[in-house]
């Protein structure tokens, strides 16, 4: 019988400005809001002096029958500020079983959406990614960060990544290989 990997994550991202922040008025979100709804209604999150739009949601998975990923439904997106600097946060709706991979298969999931700063003096000019995540059984959890200049991804400014295990909180920062006032990020 072969054994079911269960993995909880929530992962933190921010991106940095190079510039002290503005102080954009914001547009309220509710504190429930899933990343399908941000995606069927076009939806976007103003936290600070970023704007965040654009969403999308993708699974792949090396073997459909052993694998199990919920709905985007599921994943509740909120703005955050973390050491001044403002992003997203992405945790699971439920924690219980809501992604799991048996022995020997993978489970990617996607998300993507586009970063912009309000103000166009500042600039962004780095990235930070946080994961909490505890897992089950053999199980490994890499979640990686790619900063892209266009939306056809074509020039990466930055990638940072983090793993679990063997820790239940990790954190990488990375400085991009140059600022930029829009970006897109999976």
């Amino acid at each position: 019988m072969p054994k079911r990997l269960t993995i909880l994550l929530s992962a933190l991202i921010l991106l940095v400005t190079l510039v002290p922040q503005a102080h954009a008025n914001g547009v309220p979100v509710n504190p429930g809001t899933t990343l399908s709804y941000l995606i069927q209604h076009n939806g976007y999150i103003v936290q600070g002096d970023k704007r965040f739009s654009d969403f999308s949601f993708t699974v792949q998975t090396s073997n459909p029958g052993k694998t199990y990923c919920n709905t985007s439904g599921q994943i509740k997106v909120s703005g955050v500020t973390k050491d001044g600097n403002n992003g997203l946060s992405f945790v699971p709706i439920g924690y219980d079983n809501l992604f799991y991979a048996s022995q020997g298969a993978t489970l990617k999931i996607v998300i993507g959406y586009k970063v912009t700063v309000l103000d166009p003096t500042q600039v962004i000019s780095d990235i930070h990614l946080v994961m909490g995540s505890t897992t089950k059984g053999d199980a490994t959890i890499t979640v990686t960060e790619k900063v892209y200049q266009d939306a056809a991804h074509m020039v990466l400014l930055g990638q940072a990544q983090v793993t679990n295990p063997p820790q239940s909180y990790d954190s990488d920062m990375v400085d991009l290989a140059h600022t930029v006032s829009m970006a897109f990020v999976t």
